[in-house]
């Protein structure tokens, strides 16, 4: 595939063909593979209802770029234009989530990448001593998500798990939890212990990525990666971006057979049997088990407390989407992973 001449290109559409669409929809980003008419290929991508965000997210690469992550970018084109668009370099490949749950990516070289993307981070973090208190650019996607999580668990998830199992809305909320390995508080409790967590504004902020999981990591057939989709980089909590490189068994999840909700009169019982892939099983317990180490790092004695806040939150926002799934099996999984991080 030829290559992008960047001395030559021109910012302009006219003439370019469209290829491919690799991706759109639930953020109203449209991303497609052009075909220029010299017959090189680029990646446009365009935000038509919220413009705003393609320039917040030309900012963010930007800052980025400057802080020393070029190698492990896409090349950008179009950075200092006004247009409502970027264009980048197209760089072949496969996004890691889905090369795991296809078994495309071995386990080695998934365990390779995640150790390269936490070296990553320390560097990036390592510059400068942060920021403290409420800043420019200040970035919590949990934060700006929990609202709408509450309302679709309270709204949508609550009914559907009743009708399923046949318990009242009540005892699902109110009722503490037994899984196959531990008693933990009821939802409603966790509910509110995740609202008090989030209503609690980070000390100290650093500069990061903010989504690097697996779905914005692509790899190359070589087996060469690079993080993409920048929107969310800003000044952030290290700790919720480190809780974003590790939440990897949710997604990497192929199958759920006999979940199953049980009320036996003081606790409500789950009971499931999920099939994960081991790549993916490893690399969530080896990115934890690095909390420690990031937490001296960066001088910060709450770092590991506030990653299991982080990954409770993450668990409850799936729990929030499993009827987008068409699949409460999901609901009854997400749940039980939150007894992990209590």
């Amino acid at each position: 595939m030829q290559q992008l001449d960047r001395s030559a290109f021109l910012p302009i559409l006219d003439g370019h063909e469209v290829v491919q669409i690799l991706r759109g929809g639930m953020s109203g980003s449209r991303i497609t593979l052009n075909r220029t008419p010299e017959g090189a290929f680029l990646v446009h991508k365009q935000n038509p209802h919220e413009p705003h965000k393609i320039h917040a997210e030309k900012q963010a690469a930007k800052q980025l770029l400057a802080r020393g992550l070029s190698h492990r970018m896409p090349a950008y084109f179009n950075l200092d234009s006004e247009s409502d668009d970027i264009l980048m370099e197209y760089i072949p490949g496969i996004d890691m989530r889905k090369g795991i749950a296809q078994g495309e990516i071995t386990q080695d070289t998934a365990q390779r990448i995640i150790r390269e993307l936490l070296d990553t981070k320390r560097a990036l973090w390592s510059i400068g001593e942060g920021r403290r208190g409420q800043v420019d650019g200040y970035v919590s996607m949990q934060r700006e998500e929990y609202p709408d999580t509450i309302q679709k668990i309270m709204n949508d998830i609550l009914p559907a798990l009743s009708n399923e199992w046949g318990i009242s809305q009540d005892r699902l909320l109110t009722t503490p939890i037994t899984t196959p390995h531990q008693v933990i508080p009821s939802l409603g409790e966790i509910l509110n212990d995740t609202r008090r967590f989030m209503d609690t504004a980070p000390s100290l902020l650093r500069f990061t990525h903010g989504d690097a999981t697996g779905a914005n990591i692509l790899v190359t057939p070589e087996g060469d990666w690079r993080l993409i989709d920048c929107e969310w980089s800003g000044y952030a909590d290290p700790a919720e971006a480190f809780v974003r490189m590790a939440k990897w068994v949710t997604s990497a999840v192929s199958a759920i057979d006999d979940a199953h909700i049980q009320d036996d009169g003081t606790h409500l019982s789950l009971s499931l049997r999920a099939y994960i892939p081991h790549a993916a099983l490893d690399l969530q317990e080896y990115v934890l088990s690095q909390a420690k180490t990031f937490g001296a790092l960066l001088s910060d004695e709450g770092f590991e407390q506030r990653v299991k806040g982080y990954m409770r939150g993450s668990y409850l926002r799936e729990m929030a989407l499993s009827l987008k799934r068409g699949d409460m099996r999901y609901a009854v999984f997400a749940l039980h992973m939150i007894g992990a991080y209590l």
